[in-house]
């Protein structure tokens, strides 16, 4: 079960890695299984899928997202908290708004994340 301190503490640490492009530590809070939703596969690496399964793949995205993003940044709006997930409503550094629902395993890495943007 998930609380609020765990729920902000996952936020905390997840956007704190984002604004400072490591994308190691983003991939350490993933299951190497993950299941990844995003209409940006599309755009950002010419995916006909719309998800992407496995953190490898899932790195070689963020990896070219971020190429194409200099000044990346996430400010985290509302942290929305379920049993087992977590979402993120946040504004990126294109002034979207977005949101990603984070959902948990039992070691408590994300086995699977939707991000949906306005």
């Amino acid at each position: 079960m998930l609380t609020r301190d765990i729920a902000e503490t996952f936020a905390r640490s997840w956007v704190q890695a984002w604004n400072d492009r490591d994308i190691e530590a983003i991939a350490n809070h993933y299951a190497d299984d993950i299941i990844y939703h995003s209409p940006k596969l599309k755009t950002v690496i010419e995916h006909d899928s719309p998800s992407l399964t496995g953190k490898k793949a899932l790195v070689e995205y963020w990896n070219a997202a971020i190429e194409d993003a200099r000044s990346l940044f996430f400010d985290v709006q509302k942290i929305f908290v379920s049993s087992d997930s977590i979402t993120l409503f946040f504004e990126n550094h294109q002034g979207q708004d977005v949101a990603e629902t984070f959902i948990f395993n039992s070691e408590g890495k994300v086995k699977e994340c939707i991000a949906a943007y306005s």
